[in-house]
């Protein structure tokens, strides 16, 4: 680990400078399995595939962390993927091989609903949405909960209430292949004008609707990049949508296809922008943090980093004045906490608006960790590459490891109380900008998810 580094902070360039696992190179059509009894077999023993170093602190068994048994569930055949959406952070959603999608509660694990069996796999995450519905009584809304889910060349539209069918669409066939989405479905807008963008590999945004009154989905138009997006749209309040593709350009256009502005980054783009306020937080294959005025697309200010940004920055609700950036990949993929305090310089001639800057360092980094499955105020719980089943528990502060947790010791085979149940092969891997969850959901091959939740003090 790398503490402190780069202490204090840093100002480059200034404003006159002018989100898996879900994605891949191309379609990989994964078929969906026949649902089957699950199977008990003897568990081998666990074995550590890797050696504990100092840099993961002390070992602690589950009734030395803060965490206790909360709730398990045995599907009926092997989970595909699992994912929680920052729009409905109360449910934890799950596909499984059989190509079907349960959603469950997060804090107790009742199954809410399961979806029709889909027809393919889902390759990119889909997108959970929550919109405000006006009422017959003035001034009062209700909320209309909807997941929008590509399966094969299908836009399927769920309510995320009951998991029944809304609507589907035919995304058509390019080339005799099918459609080739190269991003997720990603929600704009309300169900009056509602735009569902989505990127493809001929290097387009395509958008549609739909119709409620007519209850038809159609095509609305389409946006000509020139270059693949890779990166999930990133979509505002205030009707704004912003689009990176791999030739290095972030695009800004409103709801109805008005180009407002694009910044070149000169470099290769593969993660979308963080939005925080009137910021935009853009990372770079040149290992750049670019930060943009988000409404003109001016650069602010940028930071130069050990390695490629290649994840979408992370920021939560408590800490306003920090962001959290992802490098490099396989063993040296890092993450660093950087403090962002907007600033601003006046000039002598009072006419003129102050220089926009921000001033950003970084405070310091952890090398060697991959993913983040949980958050406290106090701590991130991320797993080492290569060991997916070493919970760390690092100090949010200093970036120091206080303990490390091997979920597999809790399994049949292991030293735990669980005593059930196979090594742990997938772990949901999301963002709580609240740090309200406070849970790990474990999965084994067989389909036996287990959850650990945080109770009480943090």
């Amino acid at each position: 680990m790398k503490n402190q580094l780069g202490r204090g902070f840093k100002v480059f360039g200034v404003a006159s400078l002018a989100a898996l696992a879900f994605s891949g190179c191309g379609r990989s059509e994964p078929e969906v399995v026949a649902e089957r009894e699950p199977e008990v077999e003897a568990p081998a023993p666990v074995v550590d595939v890797a050696p504990v170093s100092a840099a993961d602190g002390p070992a602690r068994s589950l009734a030395e962390t803060p965490f206790e048994f909360s709730w398990d569930m045995q599907f009926p055949t092997p989970v595909h993927t699992s994912w929680i959406d920052e729009s409905l952070p109360d449910l934890v959603f799950f596909q499984l091989l059989n190509g079907q999608i349960h959603a469950l509660d997060a804090s107790s694990g009742e199954t809410k609903w399961v979806t029709r069996r889909l027809p393919r796999l889902v390759e990119h995450k889909p997108d959970a949405v929550r919109v405000q519905v006006p009422s017959e009584k003035v001034g009062k809304f209700s909320q209309d909960d909807r997941l929008y889910v590509i399966s094969g060349d299908t836009l399927f539209c769920f309510d995320a209430v009951y998991g029944q069918l809304i609507w589907r669409h035919d995304l058509g066939s390019t080339g005799g292949r099918g459609f080739l989405p190269s991003t997720s479905p990603v929600f704009q807008g309300s169900l009056a004008a509602q735009r569902i963008f989505i990127g493809d590999w001929e290097g387009r945004i395509q958008v549609i609707t739909y119709d409620e009154e007519g209850s038809v989905p159609y095509w609305l138009w389409q946006w000509n990049l020139n270059a693949q997006p890779l990166a999930n749209p990133v979509v505002t309040a205030d009707g704004l949508t912003y689009v990176a593709d791999i030739e290095g350009h972030l695009h800004c256009f409103g709801l109805d296809r008005e180009k407002r502005w694009s910044f070149n980054t000169v470099s290769r783009l593969t993660a979308p922008p963080l939005l925080r306020g009137r910021a935009a937080y853009l990372g770079s294959r040149a290992n750049v943090l670019h930060i943009l005025n988000r409404l003109s697309g001016e650069e602010i200010t940028r930071l130069v980093l050990p390695g490629p940004v290649t994840g979408q920055p992370m920021a939560f609700n408590r800490e306003s004045d920090r962001v959290y950036v992802w490098t490099g990949g396989g063993p040296t993929k890092s993450l660093h906490s950087i403090r962002t305090i907007p600033d601003s310089i006046a000039y002598q001639d009072v006419e003129q608006f102050p220089l926009e800057i921000e001033r950003v360092g970084v405070i310091w980094s952890i090398e060697g960790v991959d993913k983040l499955i949980s958050s406290t105020p106090n701590h991130f719980y991320v797993t080492r590459h290569g060991v997916p089943d070493r919970v760390l528990a690092v100090d949010r502060r200093t970036g120091a490891v206080d303990w490390h947790w091997d979920i597999n010791q809790d399994r049949a085979g292991g030293q735990g109380t669980l005593g059930k149940g196979g090594t742990v092969s997938h772990l949901t891997v999301y963002q709580d900008p609240a740090d309200a969850n406070r849970s790990i959901f474990t999965v084994d091959a067989k389909g036996y998810v287990v959850a650990y939740r945080l109770f009480g003090q943090f």
